[in-house]
């Protein structure tokens, strides 16, 4: 629980309502012996919501009931839909600016408060022109250049497209990969009973001269697969086959785990 704690907001998520339920009554029970009351809880299952009102939990509506949107940590919660979108409100008047100075410009970036970091390709340009900015010498009360205040301008009308900007908030879920009812056949290791049996590895340096580039042939071809997934799933257990043949005494042989799946992503 210490780690789903923000200041005075606590989040958790799972899939089992009854388990919710349980948590739920065990976190208030825990915060109120410290004198902490735990209120105005929201989910998004209809289910539980019925639950809390049966047990007497302190819940709220729903943001399409009271009419207002549901924050959590400055990103705008919709707990029908559930999805995530982003509060502009606070940008509308930079639109009606006529002096832009560094100072309003640093001002405007400091009302992006994205704890998540879905707005920082959006976010990134305003802190270049920080940076453009800091490198001039431009005081912090001087109309900045021409150019720079286009840039500002453009940068502010853009602003209206995050209206429309929303993501579900299960997109942040771990990776399908990962779930216990994929499942998969482990390719067997010929070599395993061996590996156990090697007491000390001789290593000799080998040079390879390349000869014909036109006869080398992809390792992997991924047009014999249907599925990303398995191609995945594969290339992270080649790479874990080369990582135990590299560390004998620190072999791998456990179920894959994200990193893993990651590293093998990018390759």
């Amino acid at each position: 629980m210490l780690n789903e704690l923000y200041v005075d907001d606590l989040i958790n998520s799972t899939s089992v309502t009854t388990e919710v339920l349980q948590l739920s009554e065990d976190m208030i029970h825990i915060l109120s012996e410290a004198g902490m009351n735990l209120r105005r809880w929201a989910t998004n299952s209809t289910a539980l919501h019925e639950a809390w009102k049966r047990v007497n939990v302190d819940c709220r509506e729903t943001s399409e009931e009271s009419g207002v949107p549901l924050k959590i940590l400055g990103i705008i919660w919709d707990n029908v839909n559930d999805n995530l979108s982003i509060d502009i409100k606070q940008f509308e008047k930079l639109s009606k600016l006529v002096k832009v100075t560094k100072r309003v410009i640093l001002s405007a970036c400091g009302m992006l408060f994205d704890p998540i970091g879905i707005m920082n390709p959006f976010a990134i340009r305003m802190k270049i022109l920080l940076q453009t900015m800091w490198e001039s010498g431009i005081s912090w009360d001087e109309c900045v250049p021409s150019d720079i205040k286009a840039t500002f301008l453009e940068w502010t009308n853009e602003i209206e497209i995050l209206k429309q900007f929303k993501i579900p908030r299960l997109y942040f879920r771990r990776p399908r990969l990962l779930e216990p009812n994929i499942s998969y056949n482990k390719p067997s290791d010929p070599i395993d009973s061996d590996l156990d049996s090697i007491k000390e590895e001789k290593r000799m340096v080998i040079v390879s001269l390349l000869t014909n580039v036109a006869s080398l042939q992809p390792l992997l071809n991924l047009h014999s697969y249907t599925n990303f997934d398995k191609v995945i799933i594969i290339t992270s257990y080649v790479l874990r086959f080369t990582s135990n043949c590299k560390h004998g005494t620190k072999r791998i042989t456990d179920n894959l785990i994200f990193d893993e799946l990651f590293n093998a992503e990018e390759h």
